[in-house]
């Protein structure tokens, strides 16, 4: 329990310095750094993507990478003492973008892994399913009473799935070093593929889709 051991140590002119004294300031110093030490310590690295990923038709039931924490310039691979909770956090403010209709009834598996994209066998963290609204909407221009709905142009994309995404991991008894992250994003096949058109992940300076790691504190 923190600070179950703390005692007030108080001092004054000509105070005596005696062994229980001096252990009792050491056990405030070690109570005092234990309960620093399990204290959340914030942002551990961060990344952001501002480049739209854009996914044909054809290619929307393969895995896709938006944004990782990975080797590169700057390293932003993660390292965590032992006994931490890391949080790794995804932020997509730009949503997904469907500019046609159809297959409506697919899902979007947004993922968290661990590992590096496409090299050996990443481990899924957490998964999200995503499910896109009907392409489609009631006409009111010419009448409040219509009860027809009318699909979309191209003009007005369907938009969905912006939001925060995150997962808790245990850094274990070992703690790790230098592991990679990602967050990527496919479509599962449902009843109906039909005319199944692609998508986009917006990604922009004024809408990034951003992902790190932050230490929130030690594992009890």
């Amino acid at each position: 329990m923190t600070y179950e051991n703390y005692r007030y140590i108080s001092w004054s002119s000509g105070t005596p310095i005696t062994g229980a004294r001096l252990t009792q300031m050491s056990t405030n110093i070690q109570q005092v750094k234990e309960a620093t030490d399990d204290k959340p310590q914030g942002i551990i690295k961060y990344a952001k993507n501002t480049t739209n990923v854009v996914v044909s038709s054809g290619s929307a039931q393969t895995e896709q990478q938006i944004v990782a924490l990975q080797v590169g310039s700057p390293d932003n691979r993660v390292s965590a003492d032992a006994n931490r909770y890391i949080r790794l956090t995804f932020n997509l403010t730009g949503g997904i973008k469907l500019s046609a209709q159809g297959a409506e009834d697919l899902t979007y598996l947004l993922k968290i892994r661990q590992g590096t994209f496409g090299v050996g066998g990443p481990t899924t963290l957490a998964t999200i399913n995503l499910s896109p609204p009907s392409y489609s909407y009631y006409d009111v221009s010419s009448s409040a009473s219509n009860t027809t709905e009318t699909v979309k142009s191209g003009s007005g994309p369907t938009y969905f799935g912006a939001g925060q995404y995150s997962i808790i991991i245990d850094s274990g008894s070992s703690g790790f070093t230098n592991q990679s992250f990602f967050v990527s994003l496919h479509r599962q096949n449902n009843s109906n593929t039909t005319n199944a058109p692609g998508y986009t992940v917006v990604c922009s300076s004024t809408s990034p889709a951003e992902f790190y790691a932050e230490d929130v504190g030690g594992v009890a």
